[in-house]
């Protein structure tokens, strides 16, 4: 129960950026879900930790965190598990530059946490897609995409995501000229 308890801190204090406090608990976590053989929380655990590691700079360590999370969710048929990892590694890529592969992540992971039902995280996923499709300078893509989950129904807790895409539209507007659907869209 209390690698569980450390498993969620860790979550919580990732949120909240304090990157080594979430990592000693990961790791804390880790050590317990293998010692007893507990496939998936372990697999949560790499997950964090995946993160953790890039956010703290250590990208090959962080690959191979992810890389263990993403065999162990596989294994199990885990689909969100593996829509997770592939978003962690969508935005890691985004942070080292590597647009193309970051959008491609985020849409394939998207469309997996969609299909399985969590449709908050799918719009967190495309509208992080969109994002890094508009740094790539595929604006008309990254419009389209955000233009289509916009007219989704929305959802509870979806305002931070639907302010993202509209941002999208917005600096999509302004290089036409098209100041007016630019104001509208920051309003």
């Amino acid at each position: 129960l209390l690698a569980l308890a450390d498993l969620d801190l860790a979550e919580a204090l990732l949120a909240l950026r304090l990157y080594p406090e979430a990592l000693a608990l990961a790791e804390n976590a880790h050590r317990w879900f293998r010692m007893r053989s507990v496939p998936v929380e372990c697999a949560k655990c790499e997950l964090i930790l995946g993160i953790t590691r890039g956010s703290l700079g250590n990208h090959r360590a962080a690959d191979r965190s992810l890389a263990a999370a993403d065999r162990a969710f596989r294994a199990r048929g885990h689909h969100p598990g593996r829509a997770a990892v592939a978003l962690a590694r969508a935005q890691m890529l985004r942070s080292q530059g590597l647009r193309p592969d970051a959008s491609s992540k985020a849409l394939w992971a998207r469309r997996i946490l969609r299909r399985a039902g969590f449709r908050l995280r799918a719009l967190a996923a495309g509208a992080l897609a969109a994002e890094v499709l508009l740094e790539d300078g595929r604006v008309s893509r990254a419009e389209a995409l955000a233009r289509k989950l916009l007219a989704e129904s929305p959802l509870p807790g979806d305002a931070y995501s639907r302010a993202r895409l509209e941002r999208i539209l917005g600096a999509s507007a302004s290089p036409r000229g098209d100041i007016r659907a630019a104001l509208h869209h920051y309003r």
